[in-house]
């Protein structure tokens, strides 16, 4: 089964959407091993090898149910890296409907609050 088969309906759609030739090798390789097994993983890939998505679309994906609580947490080390992050990853959020929340020292307390 290919990688881009494994993912939900919609997560295929906006891959569609956006034009994607394909996945990216870390892509599949991280969707392939989140679906196969409940182990952690490390992604290391060259710069612009799509990371940030080989990272987050497993893991939306696995979410069933997003009504309560949180249910994905990113950790990074940089602020600029977080803003980088939050920018790319906002569209495809945005499109699933999912609420997304940056979180370190610039961040209002408001919207931390909300979170």
């Amino acid at each position: 089964m290919q990688a881009f088969d494994s993912l939900s309906r919609d997560i295929q759609q906006y891959i569609y959407d956006k034009g994607w030739p394909s996945l990216t090798n870390i892509q599949s390789a991280a969707i392939k091993q989140v679906t196969n097994t409940d182990h952690n993983l490390i992604l290391s890939a060259p710069t612009a090898s799509g990371k940030t998505e080989a990272a987050f679309i497993p893991a939306l994906n696995s979410v069933e149910d997003w009504e309560t609580g949180l249910k994905v947490l990113y950790v990074s080390p940089l602020k600029a890296l977080i803003n980088d992050q939050f920018q790319r990853i906002s569209e495809l959020s945005e499109y699933l409907d999912i609420p997304i929340t940056r979180w370190h020292g610039e961040v209002s307390q408001a919207q931390k609050k909300r979170l």
